[in-house]
């Protein structure tokens, strides 16, 4: 279709082309029929058939610490926002694994056990999630790279996703606990991903201007935490590593995950029309 397309924008320019060298030998001017500009017409064409769609980052919505009723009916409510649910703890409700396929008939799953272990064991686990069919699974990075590739080898039509620094670890915790500074182990970790396969990173957003300044990092999907909208900034929050969804989206963001904004709102379905208006004028979509 792009090189048919391409093939009549080159024909109708090139007949535009003779049309204006007959008018010319007339003493004509660069116009056509109606008055109109040919340039002008060539970019209507090209912006109209060649210009690259931008896709606004989505909303993925943290369901942590809610019962499964709760969790359900504000799935249900937010049906046709067209966002995507994050579950975490609800894993270890009642529902067990099965509230990733009743929350599916709202939209997509974000399955978010965070696994950590020896790959054999990560793979067995993997291989009981899927049967669900979420969007996403997660694993930590700091887990090596054979063991988040033997998620990827087990997780059938779902992605999966390696959680670098978590965004509640300040530098001098990273420093104590894992060994280097925010930084350094966010693109050791996001590494270590792209050489195991992984689909994509968790990452505050703070951290991807730094990463985007590696190539080898561009095939993997960011999704970020520790999202605040700037209509709710709260200065108690347990979040070290906090970043609006404007930000988060020109720092490189493909989805941001967002908890208690939405959760805790009165209108859930107004919060996230609020939080999509401000990653619209962020990409200029």
């Amino acid at each position: 279709m792009f090189c048919s397309l391409k093939c009549k924008h080159n024909e109708f320019n090139f007949k535009i082309h003779q049309k204006n060298k007959n008018k010319q030998k007339k003493g004509g001017t660069n116009k056509i029929r109606g008055n109109c500009d040919v340039s002008k017409i060539g970019r209507i064409i090209k912006r109209l058939f060649f210009q690259k769609e931008k896709i606004m980052a989505k909303i993925i919505v943290a369901l942590d610490g809610l019962s499964v009723e709760t969790a359900l009916s504000l799935a249900a409510n937010l049906f046709c926002s067209n966002v995507i649910f994050k579950v975490n703890d609800l894993l270890d409700s009642e529902s067990g694994l099965k509230i990733i396929e009743k929350l599916s008939i709202y939209g997509k799953v974000m399955d978010d056990p965070k696994f950590h272990d020896i790959p054999n064991t990560v793979k067995n686990r993997i291989m009981k999630h899927i049967i669900y069919n979420p969007l996403f699974i997660t694993v930590h990075a700091s887990g090596g790279v054979a063991m988040m590739r033997a998620a990827v080898q087990n997780c059938d039509e779902s992605k999966i996703l390696a959680v670098t620094v978590l965004t509640s670890l300040g530098e001098e915790e990273c420093n104590i606990n894992l060994g280097g500074p925010t930084k350094a182990k966010v693109l050791q970790y996001a590494r270590n991903a792209v050489l195991a396969g992984v689909h994509g990173i968790v990452s505050s957003p703070q951290e991807l201007k730094f990463l985007s300044q590696f190539p080898e990092l561009d095939c993997l999907i960011k999704v970020t935490p520790g999202i605040r909208p700037k209509w709710h900034i709260d200065p108690n929050d347990d979040q070290s590593r906090i970043t609006t969804p404007a930000d988060a989206v020109k720092m490189g963001s493909d989805y941001l995950v967002i908890g208690r904004p939405i959760v805790g709102s009165d209108d859930p379905v107004e919060a996230i029309r609020k939080t999509k208006e401000e990653i619209m004028l962020a990409q200029d979509v």
